[in-house]
């Protein structure tokens, strides 16, 4: 992403006024993501294709860049293939090297959007791993009061029916019974809006804050209610949820996950754009991470998701120094890297972690120039960066993190000589 820009630009009232505003870059597969939802709609109801030409697509492209992605739209891959080939053949995106197929970037559509406005409803992410006590709770409050400290507006939900993020890490309280609470809005018992279930935990000096919806004693029997009230895609309800929003509310939407695959985790994979994965340095969180990129696969297919934004992992709770073990595991871990699957930050056990949810605060709050912090300021960046809000250079600029694997062995000149 390019760093953004002051654009002039008519205000309703016909007023020119200058607009912080950034150019947007489309893949070759979100464009053709684009042209099948905004498109394909007209065509069903014109019956023809012949009159879609090559202008068509800065129009296409700027309505999903502002408007985001129409409500319920759910890609059917022909179409996406089809569009994919028609923007090659309309010279749109070009074929470097015929013999590879390798696919150059548009270059003669430039779209300038509001900052925010490719993700009006804030940008969803998740903290989600299957096995229990790897840190997801901490990560998620973690990253919000970093988002925070960056003037980002980030609203919070509490997926999981132990409710940590709610009680343990932000000092708020349990939904009383009887209460409209997320529970009955998952189960379709609560039919109102999504607004009246936010509290408000924090703000920032910076302008940031930081809301929630609370947890509640009903999460515990949330999955059963799911099922049981026969919704026709209950791995879909957060996500209407959401819908409800209004735009340009929240930069950022976090979700706190269950470490189960169950119902819950699917509404949480379904509604986010970008997952974080947070890891421990332990064999056992090798094979959950393959289940859990497994189940994501899975969730894409059978909904007709397009992918999520893998956004990486986050190994946490272990102690330095670290031992033979820590460092093979840190290894295994790291090699994801080749997969598209990075490192964005190292999250060691610290107390003041726990000593920030005494006081139902983020660690960036209370102790904003801590080696912790800058750790989740990182986190913030790679997401800011995703959301449109940040350029990618930010990201780059960032130290490189030392590496968690094995230490090299000494070589035999370097080796300590005899007594």
């Amino acid at each position: 992403m390019r760093a953004s820009s002051l654009v002039a630009q008519l205000d309703a009232d016909g007023v020119e006024r200058f607009r912080v505003t950034k150019p947007v870059d489309f893949t070759l597969t979100q464009a053709a993501y684009a042209m099948h939802a905004v498109v394909d709609p007209d065509l069903a109801k014109l019956g023809a294709r012949a009159n879609v030409g090559k202008s068509r697509v800065p129009l296409v492209l700027r309505a999903i860049a502002r408007e985001g992605w129409p409500p319920g739209f759910r890609a059917a891959p022909d179409r996406v293939a089809y569009w994919r080939q028609w923007l090659i053949e309309q010279g749109v995106f070009t074929i470097e090297t015929p013999d590879q197929g390798v696919v150059a970037p548009m270059t003669d559509v430039n779209l300038w959007v509001p900052d925010g406005a490719l993700y009006p409803k804030g940008y969803t992410f998740a903290s989600l791993n299957q096995k229990g006590g790897v840190g997801k709770t901490a990560l998620t409050a973690g990253t919000a009061g970093a988002l925070a400290a960056r003037g980002r507006r980030v609203l919070l939900i509490d997926l999981d029916p132990q409710g940590h993020l709610t009680t343990e890490a932000l000092g708020k309280l349990e939904v009383d019974e009887g209460e409209p609470d997320i529970a009955a809005a998952l189960s379709g018992e609560y039919t109102g809006p999504l607004e009246d279930l936010i509290i408000s935990h924090s703000t920032h000096p910076s302008g940031g804050l930081i809301d929630i919806v609370p947890t509640t004693l009903n999460m515990m029997t949330v999955v059963k209610s799911m099922y049981r009230s026969r919704m026709r895609l209950p791995e879909l309800r957060l996500l209407e949820l959401l819908d409800q929003l209004p735009d340009g509310r929240y930069d950022h939407i976090g979700l706190d996950c269950p470490p189960a695959l169950d119902v819950l985790t699917d509404n949480a994979l379904a509604a986010a754009k970008g997952v974080l994965i947070p890891v421990e340095l332990a064999r056992t969180s090798l094979r959950a991470l393959r289940l859990l990129l497994s189940q994501i696969a899975v969730m894409e297919e059978e909904l007709r998701l397009e992918r999520r934004d893998l956004l990486g992992l986050v190994p946490g709770l272990f102690r330095r120094p670290l031992s033979g073990y820590d460092r093979y595991i840190g290894g295994q871990l790291e090699a994801f890297g080749t997969k598209g699957l990075p490192i964005l930050a190292h999250l060691p056990a610290a107390a003041i972690v726990k000593e920030a949810w005494m006081e139902g605060r983020t660690v960036p709050d209370k102790v904003p120039n801590s080696t912790h912090a800058a750790q989740l300021n990182r986190i913030a960046v790679r997401l800011d960066v995703k959301a449109g809000l940040a350029p990618a250079s930010d990201w780059d600029a960032l130290e490189p993190l030392p590496s968690l694997g094995p230490l090299d062995a000494p070589r035999k000149e370097e080796a300590a000589p005899h007594a």
